[in-house]
């Protein structure tokens, strides 16, 4: 799941990695423009290319659904410009 705006009222998109390749799924994750991917797993190396391009990545529990747990991840203010990494315990 990639939240295209981590707001309030954020919207999620799926992503379909037809390529089934991280390397392919980062591209599309940053073409979007994404602000938040929350996942329940990601590896070291997209992390830092996403983090390093201004994504944010949330990881959580994969045994709850994303827009439950989206509200417990903290929000940046709007004129922060760098990404951040959170492990969510909830």
């Amino acid at each position: 799941m990639a939240i295209l705006e981590a707001t309030p009222h954020a919207r999620g998109i799926w992503l379909r990695n037809q390529a089934r390749d991280r390397h392919a799924l980062c591209d599309m994750l940053i073409a979007y423009r994404m602000s938040l991917l929350l996942c329940g797993w990601i590896d070291a190396a997209s992390a830092r290319r996403l983090l390093t391009s201004g994504v944010s990545v949330a990881v959580g529990p994969c045994d709850r659904p994303l827009f439950d747990v989206l509200p417990h991840v903290p929000r940046r203010p709007a004129t922060d410009r760098f990404a951040t990494f959170q492990i969510l315990r909830l």
